[in-house]
């Protein structure tokens, strides 16, 4: 178990540090023209993403989704490409990786609740769109805290990088 914990922790934080980082001062946006949509409660408190994006990864295997408050605060999740409607994957499975990053000393995984299901994904225009709910555990010990994400739900336009 503690090594499919650091297999996750390593898989997170590969996939943080290739992340496009997105501030309120970009001059793109992330948002793809405003029709991006993030929402989640995290521990019953709205949150309600400013960005939203999307991206293929480098080996064009997974999507990454985030959405971002503009201030430090992002949700991400992370799941396979061949993702259908109707598909749903789970923490235990692995084929669901979600964080959360509450500011850079405090960053968060889900490492044994959740789900994801796609309800939509349009592969011609790159376009998916689905619900989730994860309870995350910090990284470090010490260093962050857990949160529990309900009634998440997402709409975003991806990229391929």
């Amino acid at each position: 178990h503690k090594q499919m914990k650091m297999f996750k922790t390593i898989l997170l934080l590969l996939c943080i540090s290739i992340m496009p980082s997105c501030s309120s001062d970009d001059s793109n946006n992330n948002n793809q023209g405003g029709n991006n949509s993030f929402f989640t409660k995290i521990d019953g408190e709205d949150f309600d993403a400013d960005f939203a994006s999307g991206f293929v990864t480098t080996f064009n295997t997974t999507i990454t989704i985030s959405g971002s408050d503009g201030n430090g605060k992002e949700v991400t999740l992370i799941f396979p490409i061949t993702a259908t409607a109707g598909s749903t994957y789970t923490i235990q499975s692995l084929d669901f990786v979600a964080s959360y990053n509450a500011d850079e000393n405090d960053v968060s995984m889900a490492n044994s609740e959740g789900s994801i299901t796609i309800t939509s994904h349009d592969t011609d225009d790159k376009r998916v769109s689905g619900t989730f709910n994860f309870v995350t555990e910090p990284v470090m010990v010490g260093s962050s805290n857990g949160y529990t994400f309900t009634e998440g739900s997402f709409n975003v336009t991806y990229t391929e990088l």
